[in-house]
């Protein structure tokens, strides 16, 4: 690789913000980096401070993200021991009505059985098909 001034020299570095190939007479150091004119320098210096700005916005996001998770979840927890409160304060009556809704719910259930039952035909001849095909398994 050449020099891109200089085609008659081997280039030694490249510039860090273009990457155009250079010889020791065209390399121009700035802050430990190599370039090759004060306009490249510039613009690796703005590069450089947009880097520097993303990663700070990427830093605040994943701290305000964490933030978030923390407050879902103490909310969460008090939820759960409000909750956990009120059924140790309440627990007789929740009991009581839970054992009434299960019981209604059984009940309920019986009846669309049976309804169910009574709903089909015990001579049909597909119902009398799908028995055998049951009784042979």
């Amino acid at each position: 690789m050449v020099c891109l001034n200089h085609p008659d020299v081997n280039a030694v570095a490249k510039c860090a913000a273009c990457g155009k190939p250079l010889c020791a007479d065209c390399v121009m150091i700035c802050d430990n980096q190599k370039y090759c004119s004060e306009a490249c320098h510039l613009k690796g210096l703005a590069s450089s401070l947009r880097s520097d700005e993303v990663i700070s916005k990427k830093r605040d996001t994943e701290r305000k993200s964490g933030l978030k998770k923390f407050i879902t979840f103490l909310i969460i927890a008090a939820i759960a021991s409000g909750a956990a409160y009120y059924y140790s304060q309440n627990k007789k009556s929740i009991d009581k009505r839970a054992k009434a809704g299960l019981e209604t719910v059984k009940s309920q259930a019986s009846k669309a059985i049976e309804e169910g039952k009574k709903a089909v035909p015990t001579n049909s001849k597909y119902k009398q098909h799908r028995e055998g095909l049951v009784n042979e398994k």
